[in-house]
């Protein structure tokens, strides 16, 4: 938990550096002494602390040592955060050595990295663009596209080899650098293993775990992990008695654009949310009575398609959304779900449980969805 704050204030502390990313006279000049193990040769800056070297011709303008006075009597390293402003472009690196920030051991998690770097750009009421699964080398990461109220973009790497988890942040306010930022971002590389070229690629389904998959909550006992009425971060046009943070979330892709899901995967039973933001004009044109049938059919489809059996099926319509609510039994499983047409967006939330003991753990969490006016 404690490296998933440092991580989280990391995130946050980009944003700040990004709002005066052009007022700098002289953009990257280092400010205070250079530490040890930090130098510039052929254009790539080189820590032997963090054990990277990437393509940035400076050194640091600011580098932000994270260990506290007792790490620094017992001579532990627990992790730096270097920062480069130029007059286009930002670039912040921050590595996270096994070890709190008093110098005592601390295993590191990655789903703690990658969750805390998430909040931190959520907590920044960035515009989070996109999240997509990658590796370095044969370690697992994550890379976030997002957009701050200034108007800077980045890009984030976050990853963990070995024991040590690494962040790698560009920033840009024209498209027309995203490029070069991308080309520095790709040049990233350990010491140690010295590639010739990029170590970055794409993850497959099956390298991808992201975020904490298995909670190990039941149900009703949801409220322990989560604060009432959480904000879901990317449409923020709602609230939920869920932690969309500990969720396995699924970005939209080339089939279905504007369509985007999270999974959480409980002790005793699975919850699936879906929301589908649509162009301007697709639900509000129909009517009443049209929108609440383009709903039942979309669940009589869905039925049909894994040959469940409709137990009841109710309308809970409020003045501010058409609302359906439907219950099957499949074979192995009973699934409750209720869908939502709220203006242009489309959201549907299912919970598949084992048994109807559960049921009334899962009607106060759909009970707990409230969209935002």
């Amino acid at each position: 938990m404690k490296n998933y704050v440092r991580i989280s204030s990391v995130a946050m502390l980009i944003f700040c550096l990004a709002i005066g990313i052009y007022s700098q006279t002289k953009p990257n000049e280092p400010s205070g002494r250079v530490a040890p193990g930090e130098s510039v040769e052929n254009g790539v800056f080189r820590s032997t602390g963090g054990g990277f070297s990437i393509d940035i011709p400076a050194l640091a303008k600011q580098t932000i040592d994270k260990a506290s006075e007792k790490a620094k009597a017992k001579g532990v390293d627990v992790g730096k955060q270097f920062v480069w402003l130029f007059e286009r472009t930002l670039y912040t690196i921050y590595y996270n050595p096994p070890f709190d920030n008093d110098g005592n051991p601390y295993p590191q998690v990655y789903a703690d990295l990658e969750n805390g770097s998430r909040k931190g750009v959520i907590k920044s009421n960035a515009k989070l663009i996109s999240e997509t699964p990658i590796k370095f080398g044969v370690s697992q990461g994550i890379e976030f596209r997002y957009a701050s109220a200034e108007g800077v973009h980045f890009v984030m790497r976050t990853f963990l080899v070995d024991d040590v988890g690494y962040q790698v942040v560009g920033g840009y306010a024209d498209d027309k650098d995203e490029k070069k930022v991308l080309e520095v971002l790709d040049s990233f590389k350990l010491l140690k293993e010295n590639p010739t070229k990029s170590y970055f690629s794409a993850a497959t389904d099956s390298d991808a775990e992201p975020g904490v998959l298995r909670l190990n909550n039941r149900l009703g006992l949801i409220r322990n992990i989560v604060e009432k009425g959480e904000l879901e971060p990317r449409s923020k046009r709602f609230r939920m008695d869920i932690p969309f943070l500990k969720s396995k979330y699924s970005p939209p892709g080339p089939q279905n654009p504007t369509l985007f899901q999270y999974q959480w995967n409980f002790d005793d039973g699975i919850i699936v949310m879906s929301v589908n933001v649509l162009p301007p004009g697709s639900y509000p044109n129909l009517s009443v009575a049209a929108r609440k049938k383009a709903l039942s059919d979309f669940l009589q489809k869905s039925l049909t398609s894994v040959g469940a059996q409709k137990i009841s099926e109710r309308d809970i319509s409020t003045n501010s959304a058409i609302t359906l609510e439907i219950k099957i039994k499949r074979t192995e499983d009973y699934v409750i779900a209720r869908t939502f047409i709220v203006g242009d967006m489309y959201v549907s939330v299912s919970a598949a449980i084992a048994g109807s003991t559960t049921e009334p753990d899962v009607m106060k969490l759909f009970d707990s969805l409230e969209f935002l006016k």
